[in-house]
């Protein structure tokens, strides 16, 4: 398992990955960055790794989405 700091690393390029995804296809910034935090919801290891080794930490993954609802609230 991956520790704490190696997880929130992961899931912020992760999310910056998806978001920059859902722009392309066309969906406004807002929409896009609920499409991204679901994506970032249902990994549960490094979307990177070939194989599903590396399973992430999953108490710094809910807190992450946490900080992600507060800072989409406060926008």
């Amino acid at each position: 398992m991956l520790n704490a700091q190696e997880t929130r690393s992961i899931l912020e390029d992760f999310l910056l990955d998806c978001l920059k995804f859902w722009l392309r296809e066309g969906k406004d910034n807002s929409e896009a960055f609920d499409l991204a935090v679901r994506d970032v919801a249902c990994v549960t290891n490094d979307p990177n790794e070939p194989y599903k080794v590396a399973l992430l930490h999953e108490e710094t993954k809910v807190q992450f989405i946490k900080d992600l609802k507060i800072i989409k609230r406060q926008v």
